[in-house]
């Protein structure tokens, strides 16, 4: 299988699993926040996924960080890096123990829900996905 075909199949199954990661809504006005789950089902390719996804080198895991934030209208203007790095942050905050609420509140002060959502779903899916759940179960806990 080709990289282009390999990056692809990445994306698609990065896009089920961002459509799958719960988007804490925010209080305005001092009225209740909610939380709205939304499940998709992730494609017949997810299962062969993850090990393609461990053969991808890192210039290639960023293309596919990248093209993830830009299909989701993520607002990169020209800070691929920064997003880059700090999707590294994330993962590495991540694995220092860090509780994945802490860090979604905190994304979420600076990006708002859907920005943060976008970011943290796509970080820990092409970066650490060992993580991916621990922000899936923040939508169960409200």
């Amino acid at each position: 299988m080709n990289t282009t075909t390999t990056i692809r199949r990445i994306v698609t199954v990065t896009f089920a699993a961002l459509a799958a990661v719960p988007i804490a809504a925010c209080s305005v006005d001092g009225a209740p926040a909610t939380t709205t789950t939304t499940n998709v089902a992730a494609p017949a390719a997810a299962a062969d996924t993850t090990e393609e996804a461990q053969t991808l080198t890192p210039a290639q895991q960023d293309q596919v960080f990248i093209r993830v934030l830009r299909d989701q209208g993520f607002p990169l203007d020209d800070a691929e890096s920064e997003a880059i790095d700090l999707a590294h942050t994330v993962c590495e905050t991540l694995d220092a123990g860090v509780p994945a609420k802490r860090i979604a509140d905190a994304t979420m002060d600076t990006y708002g829900p859907t920005d943060a959502g976008t970011l943290l779903g796509a970080a820990t899916t092409t970066y650490c996905p060992e993580y991916t759940d621990d922000f899936t179960r923040l939508g169960g806990a409200a």
